[in-house]
Protein backbone atom coordinates (compact mmCIF):
# COMPACT_ATOMS: atom_id res chain seq x y z
CA UNK A 1 0.00 0.00 0.00
CA UNK A 2 1.51 3.39 -0.99
CA UNK A 3 2.39 5.69 1.92
CA UNK A 4 3.21 9.39 2.38
CA UNK A 5 5.86 10.50 4.90
CA UNK A 6 5.67 14.25 5.48
CA UNK A 7 8.06 16.82 6.96
CA UNK A 8 8.22 20.59 7.50
CA UNK A 9 11.19 22.97 7.80
CA UNK A 10 10.67 26.57 8.96
CA UNK A 11 12.92 29.55 8.31
CA UNK A 12 11.02 32.22 10.21
CA UNK A 13 10.01 35.21 8.11
CA UNK A 14 11.52 33.67 4.97
CA UNK A 15 9.97 30.36 3.99
CA UNK A 16 8.26 27.16 5.10
CA UNK A 17 9.35 24.04 3.24
CA UNK A 18 6.78 21.25 3.05
CA UNK A 19 7.93 17.88 1.76
CA UNK A 20 6.59 14.36 1.43
CA UNK A 21 8.16 11.13 0.23
CA UNK A 22 5.99 8.71 -1.74
CA UNK A 23 6.57 5.11 -0.74
CA UNK A 24 5.21 2.60 -3.29
CA UNK A 25 5.76 0.90 -6.61
CA UNK A 26 3.76 3.31 -8.80
CA UNK A 27 5.40 6.66 -9.61
CA UNK A 28 3.59 9.92 -8.69
CA UNK A 29 2.36 12.12 -11.53
CA UNK A 30 0.91 14.98 -9.48
CA UNK A 31 1.23 16.19 -5.87
CA UNK A 32 -0.77 18.97 -4.23
CA UNK A 33 -0.35 20.56 -0.80
CA UNK A 34 -3.51 21.82 0.94
CA UNK A 35 -2.75 24.46 3.58
CA UNK A 36 -4.60 26.90 5.80
CA UNK A 37 -3.60 29.03 8.78
CA UNK A 38 -5.08 31.19 11.49
CA UNK A 39 -8.79 31.84 11.18
CA UNK A 40 -8.94 30.94 7.48
CA UNK A 41 -11.72 28.44 6.90
CA UNK A 42 -10.69 27.38 3.40
CA UNK A 43 -7.61 25.39 2.45
CA UNK A 44 -5.39 26.89 -0.23
CA UNK A 45 -3.63 24.65 -2.73
CA UNK A 46 -0.04 24.59 -3.92
CA UNK A 47 1.12 22.35 -6.77
CA UNK A 48 4.31 20.57 -5.71
CA UNK A 49 7.52 19.99 -7.58
CA UNK A 50 8.13 16.23 -7.83
CA UNK A 51 11.70 14.93 -7.53
CA UNK A 52 12.29 11.55 -9.20
CA UNK A 53 14.56 10.23 -6.49
CA UNK A 54 14.29 6.83 -4.86
CA UNK A 55 11.80 7.02 -3.29
CA UNK A 56 10.34 10.03 -5.13
CA UNK A 57 9.42 13.08 -3.10
CA UNK A 58 7.42 16.30 -3.55
CA UNK A 59 8.34 19.78 -2.28
CA UNK A 60 6.40 23.03 -1.79
CA UNK A 61 7.97 26.21 -0.42
CA UNK A 62 5.59 28.84 0.96
CA UNK A 63 6.47 32.42 1.86
CA UNK A 64 4.80 33.44 5.17
CA UNK A 65 3.70 36.77 3.69
CA UNK A 66 1.87 34.96 0.89
CA UNK A 67 -0.55 33.45 3.40
CA UNK A 68 -0.50 36.34 5.95
CA UNK A 69 1.07 34.12 8.57
CA UNK A 70 1.16 35.53 12.10
CA UNK A 71 3.87 34.37 14.53
CA UNK A 72 2.78 31.33 16.58
CA UNK A 73 -0.30 30.84 14.41
CA UNK A 74 -1.45 27.31 13.82
CA UNK A 75 -0.95 25.80 10.38
CA UNK A 76 -3.01 22.88 9.09
CA UNK A 77 -1.97 20.96 6.01
CA UNK A 78 -2.31 17.69 4.12
CA UNK A 79 -1.05 16.18 0.88
CA UNK A 80 -2.84 14.64 -2.07
CA UNK A 81 -0.76 12.59 -4.53
CA UNK A 82 -2.00 11.10 -7.82
CA UNK A 83 -0.19 7.92 -8.90
CA UNK A 84 0.34 6.69 -12.44
CA UNK A 85 -2.15 3.83 -12.01
CA UNK A 86 -4.98 6.26 -11.10
CA UNK A 87 -4.78 5.73 -7.33
CA UNK A 88 -5.04 8.89 -5.22
CA UNK A 89 -3.29 9.01 -1.83
CA UNK A 90 -4.29 11.57 0.80
CA UNK A 91 -2.33 12.13 4.01
CA UNK A 92 -3.82 12.82 7.41
CA UNK A 93 -4.35 16.50 8.28
CA UNK A 94 -1.43 17.65 10.41
CA UNK A 95 -1.05 20.72 12.63
CA UNK A 96 1.95 22.77 13.64
CA UNK A 97 2.71 26.18 15.11
CA UNK A 98 4.67 28.81 13.22
CA UNK A 99 7.17 29.27 16.05
CA UNK A 100 9.42 32.33 16.04
CA UNK A 101 12.80 30.62 16.15
CA UNK A 102 14.87 33.81 16.18
CA UNK A 103 14.77 34.06 19.98
CA UNK A 104 15.60 31.84 22.90
CA UNK A 105 12.24 31.82 24.61
CA UNK A 106 12.01 31.21 28.34
CA UNK A 107 8.92 29.37 29.55
CA UNK A 108 6.94 29.08 32.74
CA UNK A 109 3.60 27.28 33.01
CA UNK A 110 1.04 26.55 35.70
CA UNK A 111 -2.09 24.61 34.93
CA UNK A 112 -3.42 25.54 31.51
CA UNK A 113 -1.59 28.91 31.35
CA UNK A 114 1.94 29.32 29.98
CA UNK A 115 4.12 32.43 29.75
CA UNK A 116 6.93 32.76 27.18
CA UNK A 117 9.36 35.69 27.22
CA UNK A 118 12.77 36.77 25.99
CA UNK A 119 13.98 39.48 28.40
CA UNK A 120 13.87 38.89 32.16
CA UNK A 121 14.27 36.16 34.76
CA UNK A 122 11.91 33.54 36.16
CA UNK A 123 10.30 36.09 38.50
CA UNK A 124 9.32 38.13 35.45
CA UNK A 125 7.66 35.11 33.89
CA UNK A 126 5.79 34.49 37.13
CA UNK A 127 4.54 38.09 37.05
CA UNK A 128 3.19 37.56 33.54
CA UNK A 129 1.38 34.43 34.64
CA UNK A 130 0.00 36.14 37.74
CA UNK A 131 -1.68 38.84 35.64
CA UNK A 132 -3.49 36.23 33.57
CA UNK A 133 -4.44 34.18 36.60
CA UNK A 134 -5.92 37.23 38.32
CA UNK A 135 -8.47 37.86 35.55
CA UNK A 136 -9.17 34.56 33.80
CA UNK A 137 -11.55 33.09 36.42
CA UNK A 138 -13.85 36.13 36.25
CA UNK A 139 -13.65 36.21 32.45
CA UNK A 140 -14.45 32.53 32.14
CA UNK A 141 -17.35 32.87 34.56
CA UNK A 142 -18.78 35.79 32.57
CA UNK A 143 -18.33 34.22 29.14
CA UNK A 144 -19.07 30.64 30.15
CA UNK A 145 -15.82 29.19 28.74
CA UNK A 146 -13.89 26.14 29.91
CA UNK A 147 -11.34 26.53 32.69
CA UNK A 148 -8.79 24.14 31.15
CA UNK A 149 -8.42 25.70 27.71
CA UNK A 150 -4.68 26.31 27.08
CA UNK A 151 -3.56 29.95 27.15
CA UNK A 152 -0.15 31.13 25.88
CA UNK A 153 1.36 34.57 26.55
CA UNK A 154 4.31 35.59 24.34
CA UNK A 155 6.22 38.75 25.24
CA UNK A 156 8.69 40.03 22.64
CA UNK A 157 11.69 42.07 23.88
CA UNK A 158 10.45 45.35 22.34
CA UNK A 159 7.57 46.78 20.34
CA UNK A 160 9.48 47.19 17.07
CA UNK A 161 10.39 43.49 17.06
CA UNK A 162 6.76 42.51 17.61
CA UNK A 163 5.56 44.87 14.89
CA UNK A 164 8.14 43.57 12.42
CA UNK A 165 6.96 40.03 13.13
CA UNK A 166 3.33 40.96 12.60
CA UNK A 167 4.02 42.97 9.45
CA UNK A 168 4.53 39.79 7.46
CA UNK A 169 0.84 39.09 8.12
CA UNK A 170 -0.20 42.57 6.98
CA UNK A 171 -0.77 43.81 10.55
CA UNK A 172 0.69 47.26 11.18
CA UNK A 173 1.16 49.50 14.21
CA UNK A 174 -0.36 47.48 17.02
CA UNK A 175 0.96 47.22 20.57
CA UNK A 176 -0.53 43.76 21.14
CA UNK A 177 -2.30 41.06 19.17
CA UNK A 178 -4.52 38.08 19.99
CA UNK A 179 -4.42 34.71 18.22
CA UNK A 180 -7.81 33.31 19.25
CA UNK A 181 -7.50 30.08 17.27
CA UNK A 182 -4.42 29.04 19.27
CA UNK A 183 -5.31 30.69 22.57
CA UNK A 184 -2.27 32.96 22.37
CA UNK A 185 -1.59 36.65 22.88
CA UNK A 186 1.46 38.50 21.54
CA UNK A 187 2.85 41.47 23.47
CA UNK A 188 6.14 43.26 23.98
CA UNK A 189 8.34 44.87 26.59
CA UNK A 190 11.49 44.50 28.64
CA UNK A 191 11.13 43.28 32.19
CA UNK A 192 10.45 46.02 34.72
CA UNK A 193 7.76 47.85 36.66
CA UNK A 194 6.93 50.28 33.84
CA UNK A 195 6.33 47.45 31.37
CA UNK A 196 4.31 45.59 33.98
CA UNK A 197 1.81 48.48 34.11
CA UNK A 198 1.25 48.23 30.35
CA UNK A 199 0.97 44.46 30.50
CA UNK A 200 -1.66 44.76 33.24
CA UNK A 201 -3.67 46.51 30.54
CA UNK A 202 -2.68 44.50 27.47
CA UNK A 203 -2.75 40.91 28.79
CA UNK A 204 -6.35 41.04 30.09
CA UNK A 205 -7.46 43.03 27.03
CA UNK A 206 -6.17 40.44 24.56
CA UNK A 207 -7.33 37.49 26.66
CA UNK A 208 -10.91 38.76 26.37
CA UNK A 209 -10.63 38.52 22.58
CA UNK A 210 -9.33 34.95 22.92
CA UNK A 211 -12.14 33.85 25.25
CA UNK A 212 -14.86 35.55 23.22
CA UNK A 213 -13.61 33.63 20.18
CA UNK A 214 -13.59 30.42 22.20
CA UNK A 215 -17.23 31.02 23.13
CA UNK A 216 -18.54 32.23 19.77
CA UNK A 217 -16.10 30.81 17.19
CA UNK A 218 -16.92 32.08 13.70
CA UNK A 219 -20.00 33.88 15.04
CA UNK A 220 -17.70 36.37 16.78
CA UNK A 221 -17.80 38.35 13.55
CA UNK A 222 -21.38 39.31 14.50
CA UNK A 223 -20.22 40.90 17.75
CA UNK A 224 -20.40 44.72 17.73
CA UNK A 225 -16.94 46.22 17.89
CA UNK A 226 -17.96 48.46 20.79
CA UNK A 227 -18.95 45.41 22.87
CA UNK A 228 -15.87 43.39 21.91
CA UNK A 229 -13.49 46.23 22.79
CA UNK A 230 -15.63 47.45 25.67
CA UNK A 231 -15.41 44.09 27.43
CA UNK A 232 -11.69 43.86 26.68
CA UNK A 233 -11.06 47.31 28.20
CA UNK A 234 -13.35 46.53 31.15
CA UNK A 235 -10.97 43.80 32.34
CA UNK A 236 -7.79 45.88 32.12
CA UNK A 237 -6.21 45.98 35.57
CA UNK A 238 -4.68 49.44 35.27
CA UNK A 239 -6.80 52.39 34.02
CA UNK A 240 -5.67 54.37 30.99
CA UNK A 241 -5.77 58.09 31.90
CA UNK A 242 -5.90 59.01 28.21
CA UNK A 243 -9.32 57.35 27.93
CA UNK A 244 -10.76 59.31 30.84
CA UNK A 245 -9.38 62.57 29.47
CA UNK A 246 -10.74 61.90 25.97
CA UNK A 247 -14.15 60.95 27.33
CA UNK A 248 -14.52 63.97 29.60
CA UNK A 249 -13.28 66.36 26.94
CA UNK A 250 -15.69 64.99 24.31
CA UNK A 251 -18.60 65.07 26.75
CA UNK A 252 -17.86 68.67 27.68
CA UNK A 253 -17.74 69.67 24.00
CA UNK A 254 -20.85 67.62 23.23
CA UNK A 255 -18.68 65.66 20.76
CA UNK A 256 -19.29 62.06 21.86
CA UNK A 257 -19.51 59.53 19.03
CA UNK A 258 -22.84 57.86 18.28
CA UNK A 259 -22.68 54.32 19.68
CA UNK A 260 -24.34 52.94 16.54
CA UNK A 261 -21.37 54.25 14.53
CA UNK A 262 -19.14 51.91 16.60
CA UNK A 263 -21.07 48.74 15.75
CA UNK A 264 -19.03 47.65 12.72
CA UNK A 265 -15.71 49.48 13.09
CA UNK A 266 -13.76 52.17 14.92
CA UNK A 267 -12.62 55.48 13.39
CA UNK A 268 -9.22 55.64 11.70
CA UNK A 269 -8.12 59.00 13.13
CA UNK A 270 -6.09 58.41 16.28
CA UNK A 271 -7.95 60.87 18.55
CA UNK A 272 -11.35 59.49 17.49
CA UNK A 273 -10.10 55.92 17.89
CA UNK A 274 -9.02 56.66 21.47
CA UNK A 275 -12.44 58.17 22.13
CA UNK A 276 -14.11 55.08 20.61
CA UNK A 277 -12.24 52.80 23.03
CA UNK A 278 -13.07 55.08 25.95
CA UNK A 279 -16.76 55.25 25.05
CA UNK A 280 -17.02 51.51 24.46
CA UNK A 281 -15.53 50.79 27.88
CA UNK A 282 -17.75 53.33 29.66
CA UNK A 283 -20.92 52.16 27.89
CA UNK A 284 -20.14 48.48 28.56
CA UNK A 285 -19.40 49.24 32.22
CA UNK A 286 -22.77 50.98 32.43
CA UNK A 287 -24.55 47.90 31.07
CA UNK A 288 -22.73 45.68 33.57
CA UNK A 289 -23.35 48.00 36.53
CA UNK A 290 -27.05 48.63 35.83
CA UNK A 291 -28.23 45.41 34.19
CA UNK A 292 -25.64 42.88 35.40
CA UNK A 293 -23.59 40.17 33.73
CA UNK A 294 -26.74 38.26 32.79
CA UNK A 295 -27.58 40.93 30.24
CA UNK A 296 -24.14 40.61 28.66
CA UNK A 297 -24.55 36.83 28.40
CA UNK A 298 -27.90 37.30 26.68
CA UNK A 299 -26.30 39.84 24.33
CA UNK A 300 -23.59 37.33 23.39
CA UNK A 301 -26.28 34.72 22.75
CA UNK A 302 -28.20 37.13 20.54
CA UNK A 303 -25.18 38.08 18.46
CA UNK A 304 -24.18 34.42 18.22
CA UNK A 305 -27.57 33.86 16.58
CA UNK A 306 -26.82 36.58 14.04
CA UNK A 307 -28.99 39.40 15.42
CA UNK A 308 -27.93 42.88 14.30
CA UNK A 309 -26.06 45.30 16.56
CA UNK A 310 -29.16 47.34 17.37
CA UNK A 311 -31.41 44.28 17.29
CA UNK A 312 -29.44 42.60 20.07
CA UNK A 313 -29.86 45.63 22.33
CA UNK A 314 -33.59 45.78 21.60
CA UNK A 315 -34.05 42.07 22.32
CA UNK A 316 -32.14 41.99 25.60
CA UNK A 317 -32.85 45.41 27.15
CA UNK A 318 -36.26 46.12 25.59
CA UNK A 319 -35.19 49.55 24.42
CA UNK A 320 -33.31 50.96 21.47
CA UNK A 321 -29.57 51.54 21.38
CA UNK A 322 -30.29 55.27 21.24
CA UNK A 323 -32.38 55.11 24.41
CA UNK A 324 -29.70 53.16 26.26
CA UNK A 325 -27.11 55.61 25.01
CA UNK A 326 -29.11 58.53 26.44
CA UNK A 327 -29.41 56.74 29.79
CA UNK A 328 -25.67 56.10 29.83
CA UNK A 329 -24.87 59.73 29.05
CA UNK A 330 -27.21 60.93 31.77
CA UNK A 331 -25.60 58.57 34.28
CA UNK A 332 -21.98 59.14 33.28
CA UNK A 333 -22.01 62.85 32.45
CA UNK A 334 -25.41 64.34 33.29
CA UNK A 335 -24.71 65.99 36.65
CA UNK A 336 -21.21 67.20 35.94
CA UNK A 337 -22.02 68.29 32.42
CA UNK A 338 -25.14 70.10 33.52
CA UNK A 339 -23.22 71.99 36.17
CA UNK A 340 -20.44 72.92 33.73
CA UNK A 341 -23.00 74.02 31.14
CA UNK A 342 -24.90 76.11 33.69
CA UNK A 343 -21.65 77.64 34.93
CA UNK A 344 -20.69 78.57 31.37
CA UNK A 345 -24.14 80.01 30.70
CA UNK A 346 -24.05 82.05 33.92
CA UNK A 347 -20.61 83.41 33.09
CA UNK A 348 -21.73 84.20 29.56
CA UNK A 349 -24.85 85.96 30.85
CA UNK A 350 -22.84 87.97 33.36
CA UNK A 351 -20.34 88.90 30.67
CA UNK A 352 -23.06 90.07 28.27
CA UNK A 353 -24.81 92.01 31.06
CA UNK A 354 -21.57 93.74 32.04
CA UNK A 355 -20.89 94.57 28.41
CA UNK A 356 -24.38 96.06 27.92
CA UNK A 357 -24.06 98.10 31.10
CA UNK A 358 -20.63 99.31 30.07
CA UNK A 359 -21.91 100.40 26.67
CA UNK A 360 -24.87 102.16 28.32
CA UNK A 361 -22.63 104.04 30.73
CA UNK A 362 -20.27 105.00 27.91
CA UNK A 363 -23.11 106.45 25.84
CA UNK A 364 -24.42 108.38 28.89
CA UNK A 365 -21.00 109.84 29.56
CA UNK A 366 -20.57 110.85 25.91
CA UNK A 367 -23.94 112.62 25.89
CA UNK A 368 -23.18 114.36 29.19
CA UNK A 369 -19.83 115.66 27.96
CA UNK A 370 -21.18 116.89 24.59
CA UNK A 371 -21.28 120.77 24.63
CA UNK A 372 -24.79 122.32 24.69
CA UNK A 373 -25.79 124.51 21.71
CA UNK A 374 -26.39 128.21 22.70
CA UNK A 375 -30.00 129.35 22.86
CA UNK A 376 -31.08 131.85 20.26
Amino acid sequence: MPELNTSVEIEFGESIRFATTIEGEEPPIRAVLFIRSGQNTQFKTRIAEIKTTNPPHAIVEVEPMAINLVPFAQIEYYWQVDLADGVIITSETERMNYHDQRFEWQDFARGSIAAHWVDGDLAWGQNLLAIAESVLPEMRALFGTAADTPIHIYVYPDQSTLQNSLRQAGINQVAAHALPETGAVLLSGKSGSETLIHLEQDIPHELVHVLLHERMRAKKENLPVWLDEGLATHFEQTPRPIYRTALEDAAERDALLAMESLCASFPIAEDEKILAYAQSASFTNYLLDIYGSGGILLLLDAYEEGVSCTGGIQRVYRRSLGQLESEWKGSAFGGANFKRRIDREILLTIGITVLILALGVSKWLIRKRRPQSPSL
